[in-house]
């Protein structure tokens, strides 16, 4: 063979090598990408279920405090009164009087973060201000929707709201007096104990903004002094009682830019959008979380920043292939077989809980979801346990949040050694737990939940503190057209377990 030949089929052999460089790195920087973007996806999920849960819980406790603390005869037949009084004189005494009925309620909705009862009349004029008594008389159309809705329609309603002082979740009821729609009531809880929770359950810095117009039009002007321009965008406001000190600052003015790029594409939807970006000199999740009002039109947003340790992960495997590709490149073959372990790793990754090592919440409801196809076809009963950790909230509050992670690792750690090798575990959310049980009936299941629940009583987690359970079962029924209803029946049984005292297992 010739020079010239020997060069042509040394050319040949490079461009061959280079074409598959090119075109292994190009399947790499694709997977790279659409794991970065599954990383995204999966920490933006998160952070909405996280929310929609808190919203939820909150929405059960004002249910029950409705039912048994405000829809009682003394205090409609109080509010009834003062409503119908036919002179100043006469409407302040059965104010006065519902306050001091009421005045005790008050100061403990406080104490658990709920921020504001209101009384209105039927006509939406402000009857009663807990948290401003001496503010009473305005009429509220135009600026509560939602007290115009229930006393319209006479049903309840939640729906976060900005009102004429404070902003926040509104959980409005009808009030009715002997047959007669007499006005409405509203518990509302801050956007500040929703905050609270999610960055005591997820670790995550949250800042919370709101649309300058909507604030502008409703908010008494004494009152305007409460809100201030956000940094990033001069379009939103910040709460001053919520701020998250020090976050503009670790936002560099090139993601800045990319923010507003993206409030511009996104900001007049009800639709969650998330982004990679540095933040404080790390790369993170920057997820917006939009907040919508009755009418589902997106009035602010959390902004979520989430733990950078994941995003890391999936850059450092890219960086590392090309170089040791760029270096090595005659081991171009063992490099695709990196490619293929890394791939498998990500997706370790996206499917495991990486505080307590079990299914996360997307993965676990997929393998529920397909138990349930299995049982629609073979009519094979399966049942689920729901597991809320009693009190939680004041374990970290007492011993910290890393006590706090302790225990949910012991707990996993415990929920898995006692279950079956068919059976499976995750973390629903929080201090949620799911456990899946195929080919088990309600009897079964709940011998099974009784012993996890005697299990984790009897263990050791934290000196001189003894950690229990709720737990909700349900089964499996011919008559459930989906997932969600057997999940439902379960988190209703595990409301039950708790309203009844909790440590308790509740079919």
């Amino acid at each position: 063979m010739g020079e010239r030949s020997r060069d042509n089929l040394f050319l040949i052999i490079i461009s061959i090598m280079l074409i598959l460089f090119l075109f292994i790195y190009f399947l790499m920087f694709n997977y790279y990408s659409r794991t970065k973007q599954g990383i995204i996806q999966s920490y933006m999920d998160t952070v909405q279920d996280d929310y929609e849960i808190t919203v939820n819980t909150y929405s059960r406790s004002t249910n029950l405090i409705f039912d048994r603390m405000i829809n009682h005869e003394e205090v409609l037949e109080t509010f009834a009164m003062g409503v119908g009084a036919d002179n100043p004189e006469e409407k302040d005494f059965y104010r006065k009087k519902l306050y001091s009925q009421l005045q005790r309620l008050y100061e403990i909705l406080q104490l658990y973060n709920f921020r504001q009862l209101q009384f209105h009349e039927k006509n939406n004029v402000s009857f009663l201000r807990f948290h401003s008594p001496l503010k009473f008389g305005d009429d509220l159309t135009g600026y509560r929707a939602t007290v115009e809705y229930v006393n319209y329609n006479r049903e309840k309603i939640l729906a976060f709201e900005g009102g004429r002082i404070v902003n926040g979740y509104r959980f409005v009821y009808p009030l009715s007096y002997q047959g007669e729609h007499v006005g409405s009531v509203e518990i509302s809880v801050s956007i500040k104990a929703i905050i609270d929770h999610m960055q005591e359950t997820t670790g995550q810095k949250i800042q919370f903004v709101l649309k300058k117009t909507g604030i502008e039009k409703k908010v008494f002007e004494s009152e305007l002094s409460n809100f201030s321009q956000w940094p990033v965008d001069s379009r939103y406001l910040l709460d001053n009682h919520i701020l998250n000190p020090g976050f503009e600052n670790k936002i560099p003015e090139g993601l800045r830019e990319t923010i507003r790029n993206r409030i511009d594409r996104f900001g007049d939807t009800a639709k969650a959008f998330a982004f990679e970006g540095d933040f404080d000199g790390e790369p993170s999740v920057i997820s917006f979380i939009p907040v919508t009002n009755l009418l589902n039109a997106n009035v602010g947003y959390l902004i979520c920043i989430s733990d950078r340790e994941q995003v890391s992960k999936a850059r450092k495997p890219f960086i590392l292939f090309t170089v040791i590709y760029m270096i090595f490149f005659a081991l171009i073959i063992m490099l695709a077989v990196f490619y293929d372990g890394a791939r498998r790793k990500m997706r370790r990754v996206l499917l495991t809980d990486h505080l307590t090592k079990l299914d996360n919440r997307h993965n676990l409801m997929e393998k529920v979801n397909d138990e349930f196809l299995r049982f629609i076809r073979y009519r094979g009963a399966f049942s689920v346990i729901i597991i809320d950790i009693d009190h939680f909230k004041k374990v970290n509050d007492t011993f910290g949040h890393l006590k706090g992670d302790d225990v949910l690792r012991e707990l996993s750690r415990i929920l898995k050694e006692n279950i079956r090798k068919t059976d499976t575990v995750g973390r629903y959310g929080g201090e949620e737990f799911l456990v899946l049980l195929p080919e088990t009936s309600l009897n079964q299941a709940a011998i099974v939940a009784e012993n996890l629940r005697r299990r984790v009583e009897e263990a050791s987690f934290i000196e001189s503190w003894t950690v229990t359970i709720s737990l909700g079962v349900a089964e499996s029924d011919p008559g459930q057209e989906t997932i969600e209803a057997l999940i439902e029946i379960a988190d209703k049984n595990l409301y039950k377990a708790k309203a009844a005292g909790r440590n308790r297992v509740q079919c």
